[in-house]
């Protein structure tokens, strides 16, 4: 399975649409990682990236089966302008998706579980995903429990601030993720 082909399954699980390439980015970085696929991510500023679910992303846009609108809500203080993009599954991406579910049915089945796991999950924002998948992503590269202070040191190294009670937050949606502390 592509990155494409999970970002139509994750579009469609979650409704039809997800706002923010920060959330499809991190959402896929789970559900990548429970079914066991290497998509090539990268320590981010915003936490792991993977440059395979970029380029998915836009190669559905191009072809029709995404859509993608943008809302602009001002500027920040230091003048950046501020801006949300909004993706949503067409209805030839539906017919893909249809497809796929077809052809790979225990794969889709198990997308189908992260994102109702991801969705039981209480106040989940994009920057709470981020944080978990950040921790997530310093402990796997590690492959060894870590305490806190490690990964707070280990986020430094990598650009990220991680605080203790982020840490905590993330430990809780890694539990209810499946995974076992650290």
């Amino acid at each position: 399975m592509k990155a494409r082909d999970l970002i139509l399954v994750l579009l469609d699980a979650e409704g039809g649409s997800i706002a923010s390439k920060t959330k499809i980015q991190k959402e896929i970085y789970f559900i990548a990682d429970q079914i066991g696929l290497n998509l090539h991510y990268r320590a981010h500023y915003y936490g792991p990236y993977s440059p395979d679910v970029q380029d998915g992303l836009e190669q559905l846009i191009a072809v029709g089966f995404v859509s993608v609108q943008s809302h602009e809500w001002g500027v920040d203080p230091r003048g950046f302008e501020m801006k949300r993009y909004d993706f949503s599954v067409t209805s030839t991406g539906k017919e893909i998706v249809n497809t796929i579910k077809q052809e790979d049915g225990v794969i889709f089945e198990k997308i189908q579980q992260v994102v109702k796991r991801l969705k039981e999950i209480e106040d989940l924002n994009y920057i709470n995903l981020s944080i978990a998948a950040k921790v997530h992503f310093i402990s796997r590269k590690e492959g060894i429990p870590l305490k806190p202070a490690e990964i707070k040191s280990k986020a430094r190294s990598l650009g990220w601030k991680i605080t203790d009670a982020d840490i905590e937050n993330a430990e809780a949606i890694l539990q209810k993720l499946g995974y076992s502390n650290n």
